[in-house]
């Protein structure tokens, strides 16, 4: 699901992943196994999976403009918090006049680096035509080998979402 599987797909008998799960029965003790499967099948849209990616949803994550928007109405209702409670005292005295102004341009910096990264490409690791897969399974632990990707996974690398 995570790689973009469709959790809707049907099979020859027009049922879904779903439909195999057993559903609660009342009165029964509830299996917690089957009741976790049926949360991570159903398609819902959350607003702390797929908006503020807090909540894993188990589904492929793509750049959402909806995301960088939440967080810019966040940022923009902090900062009007901060210019009507503490930034008022700032401009009752002269001498602080250079927090005020520091404050607000680090704060423009902010947004204006979150927008840089956002669009900017965090760039992936290519597997290496030259090295063959297999060869490297026996020469190689396994364990440090992504089999997604087919490159040697180096030490605190994140190079795919399974990895």
């Amino acid at each position: 699901m995570i790689k973009g599987a469709n959790r809707n797909a049907l099979d020859f008998e027009t049922r879904k992943p779903i439909d195999y799960v057993p559903a609660p029965v009342p009165g029964e003790r509830p299996d917690n196994m089957a009741i976790e499967i049926r949360r991570l099948l159903k398609d819902e849209w959350s607003i702390l999976g797929d908006c503020l990616m807090i909540k894993n949803t188990f589904k492929k994550q793509k750049k959402s403009k909806f995301t960088l928007l939440c967080y810019f109405l966040l940022m923009g209702f902090s900062f009007f918090l901060l210019e009507i409670s503490s930034y008022k005292l700032l401009r009752v005295s002269e001498t602080s006049e250079w927090l005020l102004y520091s404050s607000q341009g680090l704060f423009g910096a902010t947004l204006l680096f979150c927008i840089i990264v956002w669009l900017s490409d965090p760039g992936v690791i290519k597997k290496d035509p030259s090295l063959n897969f297999v060869k490297l399974l026996d020469t190689l632990e396994a364990s440090s080998l992504c089999p997604d990707c087919e490159v040697i996974r180096t030490p605190r690398c994140r190079h795919c979402t399974l990895c």
